[in-house]
């Protein structure tokens, strides 16, 4: 006679827990970088706090540091300027500062520029009236184009910029060569930066003039 017995496979216990184990880790991966994914943006209260931020990713305070379409959106993103206000900056300014280096000049090499224009400048006997004052007031914003040094600039900001901007319009500014054009243009750039990050150094009796000027290069 023979007999049927009753039989179960035996689970395999280590290779389920072993399973559910890779599948908790997995699940808790995938929640962890979802949770990282979601997490907010660094938030800045104040406009001291957004001022270091951003020297901390630029370095502003450099003679290296050279103006760029992402640090201007940047400031955008912090709030320290509108986007109309960084569309306007953006023009003829390189994506990066590693772009090449011919699309816009450094802080160091703006003053470089401003030591030999002035030295030629002197030397001439019709130089354009004002232009080596502009362009001296235009060196001390850039020593300090952060406001970091002091809050008291030698030169005012918004009065030096509408200054520049008036001279790159005049007829004086047909014999310049391409090359100093385009310094004395990306000077004006970093003296509109500089009052951007320093609105404080402005005063009613110059706010007019900037606003004029914004427009108009």
């Amino acid at each position: 006679m023979n007999t049927i017995s009753s039989y179960t496979a035996p689970t395999n216990t280590a290779a389920t827990t072993s399973n559910a184990a890779v599948t908790g880790a997995t699940t808790t991966a995938a929640t962890t970088d979802e949770s990282s994914e979601q997490k907010p943006a660094a938030q800045f209260s104040t406009r001291a706090e957004k001022l270091a931020a951003l020297n901390s990713e630029f370095d502003i305070v450099s003679p290296s540091f050279k103006l760029s379409q992402q640090f201007v959106n940047r400031m955008a993103e912090l709030d320290l300027i509108s986007a109309s206000d960084a569309e306007g900056l953006n023009t003829d300014l390189p994506l990066t500062a590693d772009s090449d280096s011919s699309e816009a000049d450094t802080v160091g090499e703006l003053t470089t520029f401003i030591d030999s224009f002035s030295a030629k400048l002197e030397k001439q006997e019709d130089a354009p009236s004002g232009l080596l004052e502009i362009l001296q007031n235009s060196k001390s914003i850039l020593e300090n184009l952060d406001g970091s040094k002091s809050k008291t600039f030698e030169a005012d900001i918004p009065e030096t910029a509408a200054a520049l901007a008036d001279y790159l319009r005049s007829s004086d500014a047909s014999t310049l060569s391409d090359s100093e054009t385009k310094s004395l243009k990306d000077l004006h750039t970093a003296l509109t930066v500089a009052d951007k990050l320093n609105p404080t150094s402005r005063t009613s009796d110059n706010i007019n003039a900037y606003m004029r000027v914004m427009g108009d290069l």
